[in-house]
């Protein structure tokens, strides 16, 4: 069997995932499920959000989210969020709003990277400063590291992603007062 499918990969078919692990082209970690069964008017809508982030008009951005399209932690194909643009392009007063409206300050995108990460490789320190008093972290490629981090956050979305599906999930817990996670995965 072929790591994320049934088929074998064979040459052309197969890519290698955040973790340097192969995966068939259109399934699993390259391609998540979430991403392509997203209806396309949907998926659009939520592309405008981060366009309208990527310029950075808190206006713009404002109406869009009470008139349109509501959900901030929308993620594109490559898993991005508005966050995630808006930190790249250096927009903290977008940002700002985004965190204020329930934006996920520790995502991680198809790379492994946090908003954080993109708003230092940007040199953007305001925005960098701002989502380290939220409580934002560095993003990580090793998986192990994410799931970790999402299932203590209890954050099923995410889990979710990292574990290809909502099907292999079967059950979530977190203790973290007792610093126990409980993460059981059907087959």
């Amino acid at each position: 069997p072929s790591p994320g499918g049934s088929r074998p990969c064979s040459r052309g078919n197969c890519d290698v995932d955040a973790s340097g692990h192969a995966r068939r082209k259109g399934s699993g970690y390259l391609a998540p499920e979430v991403a392509l069964s997203t209806p396309t008017d949907v998926f659009a809508a939520g592309c405008t959000l981060l366009q309208l982030c990527a310029i950075g008009n808190l206006h713009s951005v404002g109406e869009y989210v009470a008139n349109s399209f509501n959900n901030v932690n929308f993620r594109d194909y490559d898993r991005r969020t508005a966050l995630h643009v808006a930190s790249s392009e250096g927009h903290l007063e977008v940002v700002k709003f985004l965190v204020k409206h329930g934006a996920i300050v520790n995502r991680s995108d198809r790379w492994g990277g946090s908003p954080l990460d993109d708003a230092h490789r940007h040199r953007h320190t305001s925005v960098a400063r701002y989502l380290r008093s939220r409580g934002a972290r560095t993003g990580s490629l090793n998986l192990t590291s994410n799931l970790i981090a999402a299932a203590a956050a209890g954050d099923m979305e995410e889990v979710a992603m990292i574990c290809g599906s909502n099907d292999r999930i079967s059950a979530l817990s977190a203790d973290p007062a007792n610093h126990h996670l409980t993460l059981d995965l059907s087959d």
